[in-house]
């Protein structure tokens, strides 16, 4: 009985502003904002550090949760920031949490259009934790997914994460995203 490593492809979404030094130095962990990823990345040992890779399992479902990627990076990713740093937030209720309904329809992105690059790499299955992702509107005003539109929504992607440099991703794709009139536009380039 042989132990063949299986190589399992993954896909991962960065902005074309980072592609020389992804060529020069490969993809380089960066540090997990959210602490509840970290928390279970930890007791799961699945990293050692604070710093990760993500990326999903490359399958049909590609196309929409690049799009989804993309909008998690221009509307998530800055509404968790503020909640981090920006106290001018109105609170709205005794725990202090944030209210994120007045967000819905503003760009915190910092600027208004971007492409964005896709890239592929393997990974050895059995090396690494698989996760499912949701990212799905809530109910919760102070919560980042507050909002979120239906288009952008997914409880089915397999995510992995890699706590090392990712050496020679391959560029299979892009993504164009713009912000127009309160709304996101996210167009798969091939």
């Amino acid at each position: 009985m042989s132990n063949k490593i299986i190589p399992m492809e993954i896909i991962h979404v960065s902005p074309f502003i980072n592609h020389e030094s992804i060529i020069l130095n490969g993809l380089q962990p960066s540090i997990i904002s959210l602490e509840q990823h970290l928390k279970v990345f930890h007791k799961d040992k699945t990293i050692k550090g604070e710093k990760a890779v993500y990326g999903w399992f490359s399958c049909d479902k590609n196309d929409k949760f690049i799009r989804d990627m993309v909008f998690c990076k221009v509307w998530i990713n800055p509404r968790n920031r503020l909640a981090d740093i920006d106290q001018s937030i109105e609170y709205y209720d005794d725990n202090g949490e944030y209210n994120f309904e007045p967000y819905i329809k503003k760009n915190l992105y910092h600027t208004d259009s971007m492409i964005f690059n896709v890239y592929k790499f393997d990974i050895e299955k059995e090396r690494h934790t698989e996760y499912f992702h949701t990212q799905v509107d809530n109910e919760n005003k102070g919560n980042t997914c507050f909002g979120l539109p239906d288009k952008y929504s997914h409880d089915d992607k397999k995510l992995y994460v890699v706590d090392e440099i990712v050496k020679s991703p391959i560029l299979i794709g892009q993504a164009e995203w713009n912000y127009n009139k309160g709304e996101n536009h996210i167009k798969i380039l091939g």
